[in-house]
């Protein structure tokens, strides 16, 4: 191996190489955008990448794992689940909904239909999306939720886990319902599950 040499692998065995790793995750990125989860095959991923299959296989256990660790390193969708901080966090929360939900309106609302729809039959994936979901929902939403519990904007009573998932779901439902969302209808929602004195 050459002085490009990544120490991060997933699993034991053969060392990554940082530029066909990441040629790999785009290669990924591209095509699961372009065909879907379902259509998305390793030969064409490892065609795009200009790498072996076995390459793949050294180092992932399949799509499921490349499609995650896509994912993680926000090579698929740059990180939606920052939240904003204007001290009004129904206005907040409001607009991290438009912007997750915006998805659904530009390309990418197919492609995170289907890897919606695969993880409802795939045990792996499933479980690396909500790690990762639950990963970064901790670093946006939570955290913001939380901080408003701190200044007195939400209620005692207010269960920033469960308004989390329920925020969640709402996102999910609407993604694969394809149904939009007003802006009012977006705000009486969460005023709604936030406005509990």
């Amino acid at each position: 191996m050459t002085a490009g040499v990544s120490s991060s692998a997933h699993r034991n065995g053969p060392v990554r190489s940082d530029d066909a790793r990441r040629a790999i995750l785009m290669a990924t990125a591209e095509q699961f955008m372009a065909k879907g989860y379902e259509r998305l095959t390793i030969q064409g991923i490892a065609t795009a990448a200009k790498v072996g299959k076995q390459t793949i296989y050294r180092w992932w256990g399949g799509k499921a794992d490349l499609v995650a660790e896509c994912l993680v390193e926000g090579v698929l969708w740059d990180s939606g689940m920052v939240v904003g901080d204007t001290g009004d966090v129904v206005q907040d929360v409001a607009t991290w909904l438009r912007l997750l939900l915006d998805v659904d309106q530009s390309g990418a609302g197919e492609s995170l239909r289907s890897l919606l729809g695969a993880a409802a039959g795939d045990e792996s994936l499933a479980r690396h999306l909500d790690d990762l979901m639950r990963g970064q929902l901790e670093g946006g939403i939570t955290r913001r939720l939380r901080l408003a519990h701190e200044r007195g904007e939400l209620a005692d009573q207010v269960d920033v886990a469960l308004t989390t998932e329920l925020l969640l779901g709402l996102v999910m439902v609407r993604t694969l319902a394809r149904r939009p969302s007003r802006t009012e209808e977006l705000e009486g929602l969460v005023r709604l599950l936030l406005d509990q004195r």
